[in-house]
């Protein structure tokens, strides 16, 4: 029988405290929206084909469903599902006027897909699950992620594999997905101030190697190492905190980032990083160079909004290669296919919107620009990447809900309890 928890006499004066100390004294059955994330994000991770999408789709319907019946609509995300829901919609509308202009792509449909199935599954999940207890949430799903990384790896972790990681050639026989993961969750933990979970997902980050996560992730750790020192020897009780006009100029740089890139298509760039370098900057790239060079110069790429790039690109590979016939190309630099599919006007509300999402909050500025950083060198806007989104719209949600000190340092009020009864 579950444990019933009765309160008698509160005098709280803040009330997300107060339904913070009930939470954790009773104890709940599993929630049903619970297993539908949990078993959706499964599917994801271990790919059950398109039959994810499907199940997504169906949690979400399911979902809101619950929330409707329930009449349990409220605030919970809802600042932050319209900054990215405007985005979607702005996309969509440049992307509709594309077409009109220069013909119906219906992978159009697709993209459009991938954006809001993870931004509506995890609004609706929020919106039934009132009471949620994130922290215990993230806590399950980062586990269901290790736990499928062990069991794919198991039979090949071995002390040789361990040490044919290499970093300067971006190389680990357990290379997936997971470095991205591990790089959300540590800046999740750098904010619950959990120093041995950071440095054991740095470890985890090393591992399933990705250059520009492992990258991201010693900044995390650093900035987290040195903090703790620093409030130590001058016991200070300093936070980590982003400058607004910090957060504005990484905005900007994000905006110019693929005006930038534009201008360096070109063989005389190619030629001068060859003669610095001596490295074939295309190879240096693993072949984006030539990918983004593909869209921006070729006269037969047709610019249909949303999609376009991988039609076009997919099709130009399938021409030169027959044996990749059911193989998808992308550019895999997303910050460039926003601003090639959609124009500027596309990259401006696509940043702005993303960023707005974050309030400014320091944790959560640091999360966007790290998912945009990946974003530059990796395809996170399209097919597969569900749960990805899933996670950070999630650990986005929990990083803007305010600490129990943050609260009290802001109201200048304690919290009386005259009197708690139990009655088990």
């Amino acid at each position: 029988m579950m444990k019933r928890v009765k309160f008698v006499g509160f005098d709280l004066d803040n009330k997300l405290l107060y339904n913070e100390f009930r939470m954790k004294l009773v104890v709940k059955k599993p929630k049903l929206e619970n297993w539908i994330l949990y078993i959706t994000l499964a599917c994801y991770v271990i790919d059950i084909g398109n039959l994810k999408y499907v199940i997504a789709m169906i949690g979400a319907i399911t979902m809101f469903g619950i929330a409707f019946l329930s009449k349990s609509f409220n605030n919970t995300f809802a600042y932050e599902f319209k900054c990215f829901l405007f985005s979607i919609i702005g996309l969509t509308l440049i992307t509709i006027i594309q077409q009109i202009i220069n013909g119906f792509n219906s992978y159009a449909i697709n993209e459009v897909i991938y954006f809001i199935t993870p931004l509506f599954f995890t609004f609706a999940y929020l919106q039934v699950n009132r009471g949620i207890d994130i922290d215990h949430v993230l806590n399950v799903i980062l586990l269901i992620y290790i736990i499928n990384f062990f069991i794919e790896n198991f039979s090949t972790l071995s002390l040789s594999g361990l040490l044919s990681i290499s970093f300067a050639d971006s190389y680990s026989p357990y290379e997936s997905g997971l470095p991205m993961i591990c790089v959300v969750y540590m800046i999740y933990f750098f904010k619950k101030n959990k120093l041995v979970n950071v440095f054991f997902l740095w470890i985890l980050n090393y591992i399933t190697l990705k250059r520009l996560s492992f990258i991201f992730a010693s900044i995390v750790l650093a900035i987290m190492i040195i903090r703790k020192l620093f409030n130590l020897i001058l016991h200070t009780n300093r936070t980590f905190n982003i400058n607004k006009k910090i957060s504005y100029i990484i905005v900007i740089f994000f905006i110019l980032l693929p005006i930038i890139l534009y201008s360096l298509l070109n063989d005389d760039f190619q030629q001068w990083f060859y003669d610095l370098t001596g490295v074939d900057i295309d190879v240096f790239m693993l072949s984006r160079f030539t990918r983004m060079e593909e869209v921006a110069h070729n006269p037969d790429f047709i610019n249909t909004g949303l999609g376009s790039t991988t039609v076009y690109l997919t099709g130009y590979y399938q021409s030169i290669h027959t044996h990749t016939l059911h193989d998808n190309f992308n550019l895999h630099n997303d910050i460039f296919k926003i601003f090639i599919e959609c124009g500027l006007i596309g990259t401006i509300i696509f940043t702005i919107c993303y960023f707005k999402a974050t309030k400014f909050k320091p944790f959560s500025v640091l999360l966007m620009t790290y998912v945009f950083s990946e974003m530059i060198v990796n395809h996170l806007l399209g097919a597969g990447t569900v749960a990805f989104w899933i996670v950070v719209y999630l650990i986005l949600y929990a990083l803007s809900r305010p600490t129990k000190i943050a609260v009290e340092d802001k109201s200048h009020r304690s919290v009386h309890c005259r009197a708690v009864r139990i009655r088990i």
